[in-house]
C-alpha cells in the first residue's frame, strides 16, 4: 500500500493531530505517542496517549492477546515514564525557544492518540474539529492550498513502521515546519533489543501490521541522505522478561506474543524457531542482573531542525 494513502484522523485547532487509522479502527493496543500540547506558550503541557497506526481493516496484531500484551508491556517497561523523563528534561527549553514572542504554537502530531484527547481534562477548554482523511488526501489538501499550513513543532512517535516510503514521509512533514522549528521523531534505538530481534527475524516476524522493520539508526541514515540536521537523545530503558523463559508462565507467554506479534508464541512458531528466538532474547537482546533477565527496550529521540 502507498505510504501516503493510509487512513488518518485529523484534529484542527491550535494543534492538528493525524492518526494513521480511522476512528473506527483505533485500538487500545496500538503503539503509544503524544496526544497534543496546550496552545499557550506560557504553559506547555505534554500529554501521552496511544497512537493508532493501522490500515482501514484492523490487523490481527492489534486485537485480543496483542492488546493485553501491549498493556502488560507498558506497565512493566514504564516506557511512558521514560519518555516523559526526556520530555521534562529537553522539550521545555525547545518550546521556550520556538514559542518566543508567540501567543500560541501550531503543533502537528503524526500517529498520535487523538481519540484520547476528548477524555483528557486539561484539554477540555481547547476546541477540536475532527476530520477523517487519508494521508494521500491530506497531502493533496496541503499542495492544493495557496497558503500551506505550517507548524512550530511536529512529532512522529513510533509510527514510521507503518509507512512504505520512509524518506518521502519524513520529507513531506519536514517541509511543513515553520522557520526555526523542530520535528521530533521517537523510535526504538539502534542496537536495542527490539532492533536485534526484529532485524534478525525480519522474514519470520514482519508478516502482519509491520511489513518491514527500521530502528532509529535507519531513520538517521534517511535524515543524512536528505541532508537534514538533527540532535539525538538516547532514552535508556529495560524490561524484565525473566518469565518468558519459564515454561507455562501465562504472563511470559503473553509478553512473548506481544514482542513477536504472534497470537500464541509457542503454538504459532516451530520448535527450532522458538528456541532460536528465546536464545537471542536471552543472550543478545538482554543483560542479566541479580538473576533477572532485562531486555533492552531503549528509545532514541531525534530532534530534526527545520
Amino acid at each position: 500500500m502507498d505510504s501516503m494513502n493510509r487512513p488518518v484522523l485529523c484534529i484542527q485547532t491550535v494543534c492538528l493531530v493525524i492518526l494513521l487509522g480511522t476512528e473506527s479502527t483505533q485500538s487500545e493496543g496500538a503503539r503509544e505517542g503524544f496526544q497534543v500540547y496546550s496552545g499557550e506558550t506560557s504553559h506547555f503541557t505534554v500529554h501521552y496517549g496511544k497512537a493508532a497506526a493501522m490500515d482501514t481493516v484492523k490487523p490481527a496484531g492489534y486485537e485480543g492477546r496483542y492488546v493485553q500484551g501491549f498493556q502488560f508491556y507498558l506497565k512493566h517497561s514504564e516506557e511512558h515514564k521514560a519518555i516523559l523523563g526526556y520530555v521534562d528534561k529537553v522539550l521545555p527549553g525547545e518550546f521556550t525557544r520556538i514559542g518566543e514572542g508567540k501567543s500560541k504554537m501550531d503543533v502537528l502530531g503524526v500517529g498520535s492518540g487523538g481519540a484520547l484527547v476528548e477524555k483528557t481534562p486539561s484539554l477540555q477548554k481547547i476546541p477540536f474539529s475532527w476530520h477523517t482523511v487519508t494521508c494521500g488526501e491530506y497531502e493533496k489538501q496541503v499542495k492544493d492550498k495557496r497558503q500551506i499550513k505550517r507548524f512550530d513543532f511536529i512529532h512522529m512517535i513510533q509510527m514510521l513502521y507503518y509507512v512504505d516510503d520512509y524518506p518521502g514521509t519524513i520529507k513531506f512533514f519536514h517541509n511543513l515546519l515553520k522557520e526555526n522549528s523542530k520535528l521530533l521523531i521517537v523510535h526504538e534505538a539502534a542496537g536495542s533489543g527490539w532492533d536485534t530481534l526484529w532485524k534478525t527475524y525480519r522474514k519470520e516476524l514482519c508478516t502482519k501490521s509491520i511489513s518491514d522493520y527500521l530502528s532509529a539508526g535507519d531513520i538517521k541514515v534517511h535524515l543524512e541522505r536528505l541532508e537534514l540536521q538533527y540532535d539525538e537523545h538516547l532514552i535508556p530503558n529495560t524490561l524484565d522478561i525473566t518469565d518468558c523463559f519459564t515454561t507455562g508462565d501465562e504472563m511470559g507467554e503473553l509478553l512473548l506474543d506481544f514482542m513477536t506479534e504472534q497470537d500464541h508464541f509457542h503454538q504459532s512458531l516451530t520448535p527450532d524457531l522458538r528456541a532460536s528466538i528465546l536464545d537471542l532474547l536471552r543472550n543478545r537482546c538482554s543483560t542479566e542482573k541479580e538473576g533477572r533477565i532485562l531486555f533492552d527496550c531503549s528509545l532514541s529521540c531525534l530532534l530534526v531542525y527545520s
